[in-house]
């Protein structure tokens, strides 16, 4: 499968990416979205929430990496 090769995932992916950015106003919503489909929220919180709170922990620590 092509998806295998480095460059066409990388590509896929960021196209998916500007896709959910352009339906979804809410960057929270995007990485849940990535990650999980459609944000579904119980209580205040995503169903994946430790996954959304691990992305915007390492976003907000890149310069660590």
């Amino acid at each position: 499968s092509k998806l295998f090769i480095a460059d066409v995932n990388i590509n896929f992916g960021l196209a998916h990416i500007k896709h959910l950015t352009n339906k979804y106003q809410d960057v929270l919503e995007v990485i849940s979205s990535y990650n999980a489909g459609s944000p579904r929220v119980k209580n205040g919180r995503f169903e994946n929430q430790t996954y959304v709170d691990r992305c915007v922990y390492f976003m907000a620590h890149r310069e660590l990496l």
